[in-house]
Parts: structure tokens; C-alpha cells; sequence
């Protein structure tokens, strides 16, 4: 199984709808550390190409990303989540380091 990291953007299946009546493929933002390895789970933000309400979100740049995204797209703050490995179906691009900063700073905002 290939190695994933934080600021990794990967297609996952079953991401769970917010109603959780059921699950979805789509993009997330892989946000966890090595530390969840040995459980074999990550933890994510959901990619959106709806804009989020009330500011909960953030486009994401191209110049931000290895490779940009097909559609236009938003990280969603208030679709975060965890999953098991085996959901990754592929790496589709990668944040650069300091634009994963700026993203954990405002989510360090939102969360504490």
C-alpha cells in the first residue's frame, strides 16, 4: 500500500455525506500525521467545488498544489472526517509546504 502524508489530496470512496445517508467518491486533504498509521486511518477535510458557507473554507490555489485540480475547488472546513487507508483510491496532488501551513493555522482558528 502506498505511503500517504499530510498535504497529500487523494480520491477516496465512501467519504459520508454530512446527513450520513449514505457516501460519495470525491477529494480530501489529508490533514493527520504519521502518528495514525498504526491504526490504519487518516483524518481529512473534505474538497468541494461548492463554495462553503460562512467563510468555513478556502480555495485552493493552483500555485498551491504539484498539480492542479480539474474544477474549481474549496477546502471544506466543516466536512472533516476520518477513514481507513484502504478508502484511498489515488494521490491526485500535494500542498506545498507553506500553503499547508496557512491551511492548519485556520484551522487551528476554527477548531480551538
Amino acid at each position: 500500500m502506498p505511503r500517504y502524508e499530510s498535504g497529500d489530496i487523494v480520491y477516496c470512496r465512501n467519504v459520508p455525506y454530512r446527513d450520513k445517508t449514505g457516501f460519495k467518491t470525491r477529494p480530501v486533504l489529508i490533514i493527520s500525521n504519521k502518528y495514525l498509521d498504526y491504526v490504519n486511518e487518516f483524518i481529512y477535510i473534505e474538497i468541494t467545488e461548492n463554495k462553503p458557507i460562512y467563510g468555513l473554507g478556502l480555495y485552493l490555489r493552483d500555485e498551491w498544489l504539484s498539480h492542479p485540480m480539474r474544477l474549481k475547488s474549496y477546502l471544506k472546513f466543516y466536512g472533516i472526517g476520518t477513514l481507513l487507508k484502504s478508502h484511498i483510491d489515488r494521490k491526485i496532488s500535494e500542498l506545498k509546504p507553506e500553503c499547508f501551513e496557512k491551511i492548519k493555522n485556520k484551522l487551528e482558528k476554527i477548531l480551538m
